[in-house]
């Protein structure tokens, strides 16, 4: 005997959208627990990957430019300047802008395909 199934259960969106949201809930608080220094520096590349943010800019690309990167970098760097105690500041730039963008690139890959 064949158990027919509600419609609604058949396709669980809703079930996919309520794990997304617990991810971004999850890294938010992962991100409140982030070094004073690094919660700085990841809210100057917050404001320097917002001004970059449409759909054309290199950022999206399937392998991003390193040199762009390396600019993005640099920016943050310099307006980072009053930040003290991080040693190899510019590594810790890089890594969390990587970070920034893998979940940004993540999320716009998930939303295109439901457009």
């Amino acid at each position: 005997m064949e158990k027919i199934i509600p419609f609604y259960m058949a396709y669980p969106l809703s079930l996919y959208f309520e794990n997304e949201e617990n991810t971004d809930r999850d890294l938010t608080y992962m991100k409140s627990l982030y070094p004073v220094a690094a919660q700085k520096l990841q809210k100057m590349i917050d404001e320097e990957l917002a001004l970059r943010d449409y759909d054309t800019n290199g950022i999206y690309d399937e392998y991003p430019d390193k040199l762009m990167l390396r600019m993005i970098v640099r920016n943050v760097y310099n307006r980072a300047g009053d930040i003290d105690n991080i040693e190899n500041m510019s590594d810790l730039i890089e890594v969390l802008l990587y970070e920034e963008l893998i979940r940004r690139r993540q999320k716009r890959y998930k939303h295109q395909y439901f457009r």
